[in-house]
């Protein structure tokens, strides 16, 4: 992990304090709550990606729980569906948070991703911002 830090500081040190998501590499509760930690105190304009599921298809929802309850930023990648959007936000509360819903992934299977980012987009509260990646966000 130690070229991947010196990597992302020299990210960090381009954005000029803007937000920016720095996404954990390991696939499990405990290193990715590890490398959240390390990850989030590179600067106070960075944002914790974390999958909302791991490969091994298990929900990272343990993993956001504890990043939320030590006041990490985070952006909560490969959004499918609506069912996760309604696990997490409960976690969620009051944090910072993005989603992003992986829209053009959906359409790339076939399925409309307008129908089911408007499906999630009623749940949102006014403390989680939406990121929408793909056609749809034409």
């Amino acid at each position: 992990m130690t070229n991947y830090i010196k990597f992302t500081k020299e990210l960090i040190n381009k954005t000029n304090n803007r937000p920016i998501s720095i996404e954990v590499i390991a696939n499990d509760d405990e290193n990715c709550t590890r490398q959240g930690e390390i990850l989030s105190k590179l600067s106070n304009n960075v944002y914790v990606k974390i999958p909302v599921i791991f490969t091994s298809g298990q929900s990272s929802k343990k993993t956001i729980q504890n990043l939320v309850d030590k006041n990490i930023k985070l952006n909560i990648t490969a959004i499918f569906e609506k069912s996760q959007v309604k696990e997490i936000l409960p976690i969620l509360k009051d944090s910072k948070a993005i989603l992003s819903i992986f829209s053009g992934r959906i359409f790339d299977i076939g399925i409309d991703a307008k129908n089911i980012f408007a499906k999630c987009q009623n749940i949102f509260t006014k403390t989680v911002i939406a990121g929408l990646y793909g056609p749809a966000a034409e």
